[in-house]
C-alpha cells in the first residue's frame, strides 16, 4: 500500500495499482492533448481497445494486403501479414521520383523509399493499406499502380 497526500480520498492507504493509475494521470492528460483519437474515460474501454480492436484491425489488415497481393500479383511485394503498409519494389525502368509523379497525378499517394533513408535509397515505394475507407477504394487504386507499373517509363503522357 502506498499513501496518497490528496483531501479527496478519505482513506490514508490505499492499493498500489489505484497509486499507478494517479502517477499515469499526466502523461494520460498529454497523450490526450497530442493526439486525435480520444482515449477511453475508463481503463475497462481501455483494455476493451487494446484487445478486441486490436483484432479487428489486425484482421482487417490482413484482408487488405490480401487484396493488394492480388491487384499487384506479379511484382515484388513485401509486407508483414498483420502490417499496415507494404513496399513495392519498382521494376526496372521506373525510377522513385518519375513514378510518385505519375501517381501523384492519378490521384494517388505513396510514399518513395528516400524518404527512410540517409543516402541511396531502393527503386521502391510504400503504400498504406489503412488509408483508404475501404477495401473498395483501396483495391481500385492498387489497380491504378498495377496499371501505371504495366506502362514502360515514358508511354504515359499527361494531358493538361
Amino acid at each position: 500500500m502506498m499513501e496518497f497526500g490528496s483531501p479527496t480520498i478519505a482513506c490514508r492507504k490505499v492499493p498500489k495499482y489505484l497509486a499507478i493509475v494517479k502517477a499515469l494521470t499526466e502523461d494520460i492528460r498529454l497523450a490526450r492533448l497530442t493526439s486525435s483519437v480520444r482515449l477511453p474515460p475508463r481503463w475497462a474501454l481501455a483494455k476493451y481497445f487494446n484487445s478486441d480492436i486490436t483484432i479487428v484491425i489486425r484482421d482487417e489488415n490482413g484482408l487488405r494486403l490480401v487484396a493488394a497481393r492480388k491487384a499487384l500479383r506479379d511484382l515484388n511485394v513485401l509486407a508483414h501479414p498483420c502490417g499496415h503498409h507494404l513496399w513495392l519494389r519498382l521494376p526496372g525502368p521506373w525510377r522513385c521520383g518519375e513514378f510518385g509523379a505519375r501517381a501523384r497525378q492519378l490521384g494517388l499517394s505513396v510514399i518513395l523509399s528516400n524518404a527512410f533513408t540517409v543516402g541511396p535509397a531502393l527503386e521502391a515505394i510504400r503504400i498504406s493499406l489503412g488509408a483508404t475507407p475501404d477495401t473498395e477504394t483501396l483495391q481500385y487504386g492498387l489497380r491504378l499502380l498495377a496499371t501505371l507499373l504495366s506502362h514502360p517509363r515514358g508511354t504515359i503522357s499527361t494531358i493538361v
